[in-house]
């Protein structure tokens, strides 16, 4: 299990370009700000490399993690490339100055 707390913040959105990938800004949707985007996509994917590290025991790059998410609901199917037959799910949840994201090896 792997568990990520990010402040929301302007900032935020100068990582979109290495932590938010096309297909991640498409599932938030055009009326969702890039910072709370960016932070949501950097919570969830810090917590998916906290789950999977201590199984795979080697760096990965953001672009690794993959999500295929229900932004209304905060929650997400995650796929892990160098672990690509094992299945992850996470969830997340923002209160307006922090997101909250989980992630956990899924049967």
């Amino acid at each position: 299990m792997g568990i990520d707390v990010e402040a929301v913040h302007p900032r935020r959105a100068l990582l979109a370009e290495r932590a938010v990938m096309p297909e991640d800004a498409a599932a938030a949707g055009p009326q969702s700000s890039p910072d709370l985007v960016a932070t949501v996509f950097c919570a969830l994917r810090e917590a998916a490399y906290k789950c999977v590290f201590p199984s795979l025991r080697a760096p990965m790059d953001w672009s690794d993690v993959r999500f295929e998410t229900d932004w209304r609901r905060g929650m997400c199917a995650v796929s892990v490339m160098p672990m690509a037959e094992a299945n992850f799910s996470a969830r997340f949840g923002f209160n307006g100055t922090s997101v909250q994201a989980i992630c956990w090896q899924s049967q």
